[in-house]
């Protein structure tokens, strides 16, 4: 029996940093809470996080568990309060309830938890102000990594775990199907938001709760969202810089700005304060989290840890190009020690580019820089009554007015997407955008998303701009044949060749016609492929005269058939004329002449064997066609001794077929 939960580590006491929402823990301490008086003894308190703290109650819980199932006399390990008494439970009596955990028949526990008991141990003497016993400090950091090596050696052997530790890594392409899933919720966009802020933002689900509209930042193309506090930066000395979340134009579905529009829109009357009002909305969206993934086979897979492992993945992976992994860490709140704020600071310029990422934006294209939907004049009139129309609790808050604005550029600019995609009872439906038909045309009318009279994009590396420019030359190119034919055109009208005049074409079709009506109807029915092919004539270097085939021309090595075809038509493709009206003076080697010689004794052969057969040597002129029955004719009436197998004798090359010929 265990009562102490098996996902959640302490925050500063394991390896792990997950996000621990399978307990319901106390809210964060309200307003009226951080006003009461602050003594030492709470100043101590405030090192441990009342999720912490309640964290060690339950592993506790799990100790004293199985001290009464194990110990003889179990009460005397317990104070009068009830409490673990150090005095008695001493780290033997840890070790053993250690190796009993990892020796259990049931579900083993894994050793990232078990650092939990030892942590909630410690936080016994920290409290009580005595001093740690040795045993706790190397000899159980020994005891520790021998139970690292044997789960690895678990695993390894198929006994334990074949993923990862904690929750797998959520894929960009379940993110986007979350995405689609959450937009129709009827939530109020809560849960949308929810899932997009902390994908951007790469950030714990518990940290998604705390942001606040005082922490958002207008950073002209992007919005700045600081973390003053994190698991990892405890005591509020880590970096400050903003986390930059930007619009992603080409996905409506996973655009964190579209979704912070939305969730506004639907609760027009939340002014300043937290965005996400409410105490334990992680759970909440937890809950909604699991319904959007339908629960498939990977339900137990995928938690809300996933979405901060998988964004982090994601960010790393797909280019060699990408963010560097200093970015990714200090964005995700994991340590790099002491050296980070001194040397890593160059970094909070990258976190622009890794802003853009994580967005969606394909970082192997130009529209990489898109900038976000954005109004040409922010200072409009129009623009000034859409916002407060659309959200009138922050009318007045004149920080917040650009990041308004954007909400609202993004709500006009995907309007199509919406009245689509949104199920008729979504609350944004009801929002004056999409009430006043005329307020979204004339905010359709200000919209700008290319070229921006004011705004410049962020975040973009150098190879983008190379991208940019190399699509443009694309576009001139691909523009250059119709520019060109237009210009052909236009001169060849104001030169009079066009236009009422009398072109080439259009005379030699006249006279097509005129010969047509004169001629005898027989011609008409002779073939064009009757007609003889034209001749070329080549120059040779080497001679200094005409010949009917270039120099480097060579017979070609091919079947009987084809050959046939060449002897008697030519290519008229290559320029070349009959082979049978060709001489030896167009052929440069003497090997040449000799394979010619023996195409044209095969021919011979050929015609005198259809002589044979039908009676007649083959006409002069004759489709092509007609000469292949003839040749067929011919080569099956040679004379040839008998073979076994049977010869496929059409297809046997010309010097073959005369080699068995002359046999």
């Amino acid at each position: 029996m265990e009562s102490a939960p098996h996902s959640y580590p302490p925050s500063h006491a394991t390896p792990s940093d997950g996000d621990g929402d399978t307990e319901q823990l106390p809210p964060p301490a309200t307003l009226a809470a951080q006003k009461e008086p602050l003594t030492a003894e709470n100043a101590r308190k405030a090192c441990t996080s009342s999720r912490t703290q309640a964290a060690y109650r339950s592993y506790l819980r799990g100790i004293a568990t199985w001290i009464r199932e194990s110990q003889s006399d179990p009460e005397r390990f317990f104070d009068d309060a009830g409490n673990i008494d150090i005095n008695v439970f001493f780290p033997k009596h840890f070790e053993a309830f250690l190796v009993a955990k990892m020796n259990a028949s049931g579900r083993v526990l894994k050793v990232t938890t078990l650092g939990g008991y030892r942590s909630a141990v410690k936080d016994i003497y920290r409290q009580k102000r005595v001093a740690l016993p040795v045993e706790y400090a190397d000899d159980m950091k020994t005891l520790y990594q021998g139970f690292k090596r044997v789960e690895a050696t678990r695993n390894q052997a198929g006994a334990g775990e074949a993923k990862m530790a904690g929750k797998m890594a959520l894929p960009y392409s379940t993110y986007t199907q979350a995405c689609k899933e959450t937009l129709v919720l009827s939530d109020g966009g809560f849960s949308h938001l929810y899932l997009t802020l902390q994908w951007n933002l790469m950030c714990r689900s518990q940290s998604v709760e705390t942001i606040n509209s005082g922490h958002l930042s207008n950073e002209d193309d992007s919005i700045g969202i600081v973390f003053h506090k994190s698991k990892a930066n405890q005591d509020g000395t880590g970096p400050k810089d903003p986390r930059h979340v930007y619009a992603n134009p080409l996905a409506p579905r996973t655009c964190c700005i579209t979704a912070l529009g939305i969730y506004w829109s639907c609760h027009p009357r939340q002014g300043p304060g937290p965005i996400i009002p409410g105490a334990l909305q992680r759970n909440r969206f937890r809950k909604t989290f699991g319904r959007a993934l339908d629960k498939q086979d990977s339900e137990h897979d995928y938690g809300t840890h996933s979405i901060r492992k998988g964004v982090a993945t994601y960010a790393c992976n797909g280019s060699t190009g990408g963010p560097s992994i200093v970015s990714v860490c200090l964005r995700c709140g994991w340590s790099l020690g002491g050296v980070q704020d001194r040397y890593f600071r160059y970094e909070a310029a990258g976190d622009q580019f890794l802003g853009r990422v994580v967005a969606g934006l394909p970082v192997n294209s130009a529209q990489f820089a898109s900038l976000p939907p954005h109004f040409k004049d922010n200072n409009c009139p129009i623009v000034r009554e859409g916002v407060i129309s659309m959200f009138p609790a922050f009318a007045e808050d004149t920080r917040l007015q650009p990041i308004l604005k954007l909400c609202l550029a993004s709500l006009a600019y995907h309007y199509d997407f919406l009245s689509t995609e949104l199920p008729t009872t979504h609350s944004l439906r009801a929002s004056s955008l999409f009430r006043r038909c005329n307020l979204h045309q004339s905010l359709s009318d200000q919209l700008v998303q290319l070229e921006s009279p004011w705004m410049t994009a962020t975040g973009i590396p150098p190879q983008v701009v190379m991208f940019g420019l190399q699509k443009e030359i694309q576009a001139t190119v691909c523009a250059l044949p119709e520019s060109l034919a237009r210009r052909f055109a236009k001169l060849l009208e104001e030169k009079g060749i066009c236009g009422n005049g009398i072109n080439q074409q259009q005379m030699e079709d006249t006279m097509h016609r005129v010969l047509d009506e004169r001629v005898p109807q027989y011609s008409r029915a002779i073939h064009r492929e009757d007609a003889p092919p034209r001749a070329t004539l080549h120059f040779w270097p080497s001679d200094g005269k005409l010949h009917a085939l270039p120099e480097s021309f060579d017979f070609p090595s091919t079947d009987v058939v084809h050959a046939w075809h060449l002897w008697w038509f030519g290519s008229e493709a290559a320029g070349q004329p009959p082979y049978k009206s060709l001489c030896t003076h167009d052929l440069s080697t003497r090997k040449k002449r000799q394979t010619y010689s023996e195409w044209r004794v095969m021919m011979e052969h050929i015609s005198s064997a259809i002589e044979r057969k039908t009676g007649a040597l083959p006409p002069p002129t004759m489709s092509e066609q007609q000469s292949a029955v003839l040749c067929v004719t011919g080569v099956n009436s040679l004379p040839l001794g008998p073979s076994k197998p049977s010869r496929r004798v059409t297809q046997l090359k010309v010097t073959t077929l005369l080699r068995l010929v002359r046999q």
